[in-house]
This record gives structure tokens, C-alpha cells and sequence, in this order.
């Protein structure tokens, strides 16, 4: 065993369990970082699926919401709350799709072709990331404080949900049309 490894080993071998937690928390925050400024030349089409895929994993948890809430309106017996809650798992779907094929229909996204970005364009468009993921979770935390207010007193307000969950998508979609401009 090489003698750095040993050492190594000897150190982390006198810390506490807690201690080495944070190290590990701080990388972590390193990697998660590095993945949303990392729009290289190089790196824009991995980064660009990092992000789609990251959107509609999001997507997929507020889904689960969603159905868990059309589960409730069902034992229930509430027809016009089951419909509407149809009607924002259809756009939750659409949604999905769009992060999936970037909103050209294709298998694979039209701007998977960008070569170049400037400086300015690429915080634009990481600062364009972050808004869209911050307002995904903006919806869930409303659904869940919208789900609380239901249970207690069996009225909802499907609209707001819908609403934000609709701004997210045009936000989304504005973001599709920045990397199409790089592309022509």
C-alpha cells in the first residue's frame, strides 16, 4: 500500500463520522454547481440533456403529485376536481415531452447542433436555468401547501396551480428559443 493512501487512511480514521460529513457536503455542492455553470463550447450539448433531463425529472415529481391529489378527488367523488386535475397531468405530460425532445418532436433536441456561445449568452442562459428549476420548485412547494389547505378545508383553487405550472412552461420554452438562435 502506497504510503500517501496509508497516511490517508490514518487521518480519516481519527475524525468523526460528522466531520467528514461536511467535506463530503461541500464537494457535493462543488459537482451540483460545476453542472449548471458547466456550458463550455465543449460541453454544451451534455450540459443542455443535463439540464432537460434535470427539468423533466422535476416534472415527473410534480406529476406523482399531481396524482396522488386525482387519487384524493376520486375517493372523494369530485367529478369537476378530477377533470381539472386531468386537464394539468396532460399539460404536466406535454411539459415532460418538451424537456424531453426540446419542442421540435424530434428524438433528438434542433439545438443539439450549437457550437458556440459568447460570454454574455452563457450566463444568460445559466441564469435562464436557474429560474426555470427554481420556478419547478415553486410549484411543488405550492402543491404541497395547496394539498395541506385541501385536506383541512376541502376547497382548492386548481387554477393558481395551473397557472404557475404554465409559467414554468413558456419560461421553459423561451430557454429552447435562446439555444435555436445560437444554432442559426
Amino acid at each position: 500500500m502506497p504510503i500517501a493512501l496509508r497516511r490517508t487512511k490514518e487521518i480519516f480514521s481519527y475524525m468523526e463520522p460528522s466531520t467528514l460529513a461536511i467535506p463530503a457536503a461541500v464537494n457535493g455542492m462543488k459537482v451540483l454547481i460545476s453542472a449548471y455553470e458547466g456550458y463550455e463550447q465543449t460541453r454544451v450539448r451534455r450540459t443542455d440533456r443535463a439540464v432537460r433531463e434535470d427539468v423533466r425529472r422535476r416534472i415527473h415529481q410534480i406529476q406523482r403529485q399531481v396524482e396522488r391529489w386525482m387519487i384524493r378527488a376520486y375517493a372523494n367523488g369530485e367529478k369537476y376536481g378530477m377533470n381539472r386535475i386531468q386537464y394539468i397531468l396532460h399539460n404536466l405530460k406535454s411539459f415532460a415531452e418538451d424537456a424531453q425532445f426540446a419542442i421540435s418532436g424530434e428524438s433528438r433536441p434542433k439545438h443539439d447542433g450549437v457550437r458556440r456561445m459568447t460570454r454574455k449568452i452563457h450566463k444568460k442562459l445559466i441564469e435562464h436555468d436557474r429560474e426555470t428549476i427554481a420556478m419547478l420548485e415553486h410549484a411543488s412547494q405550492h402543491l404541497n401547501a395547496t394539498m395541506a389547505a385541501y385536506v383541512e378545508t376541502r376547497n382548492i383553487d386548481l387554477d393558481i396551480i395551473d397557472g404557475v405550472l404554465d409559467k414554468a412552461r413558456r419560461h421553459f420554452a423561451e430557454r429552447n428559443r435562446l439555444l435555436d438562435d445560437l444554432r442559426n
